[in-house]
């Protein structure tokens, strides 16, 4: 775990140092992969009572990770924007993963035969994850309003 925690320290700084003051998705009311990995690890319920509440991003990545629910390090460090699509391959694996019914493909949960996305998986068995995705991105943009705010003030 230690190692991994150092790894992706280095990767955050190099991934800051590349951007330049170029515009992510950490800018926008988007959700990045950072910040879905630790609403789905720390605030959805499902694996809250794995992780403390001070769990770090790097631990809330690891621990996705190592139950199949996968977060490339690459885009969560780099602040790649989570979309929809991403919302119904993480809701579906949960899904997959909390009902038993988990194929591990490599180091992630593999979509169920006769489904030809995650969004049709997601449609199919009653997940709305176009629900949470508005949520969460609803919740992202209130928090950065507040910090953008917060920052102003200071100023």
């Amino acid at each position: 775990m230690k190692r991994f925690a150092s790894i992706f320290c280095l990767l955050t700084m190099l991934a800051a140092a590349a951007r330049g003051g170029k515009e992510t998705a950490a800018d926008s009311a988007a959700p990045t992969c950072a910040d879905a990995a630790v609403i789905v690890a720390k605030y959805m319920g499902f694996f809250d009572r794995y992780l403390g509440s001070g769990a770090t991003l790097s631990e809330c990545v690891a621990f996705l990770n190592a139950h199949g629910v996968r977060f490339e390090v690459e885009d969560v460090v780099t602040g790649k924007t989570f979309s929809s699509e991403d919302c119904a391959r993480v809701l579906g694996q949960v899904a997959l993963l909390l009902g038993g019914n988990a194929r591990l493909s490599g180091r992630s949960i593999e979509l169920e035969k006769g489904f030809d996305s995650w969004s049709e998986f997601c449609t199919m068995r009653g997940i709305d994850y176009k629900g949470v995705y508005r949520s969460m991105t609803e919740t992202i943009r209130s928090a950065r309003g507040k910090r953008k705010a917060e920052m102003t003030e200071s100023s």
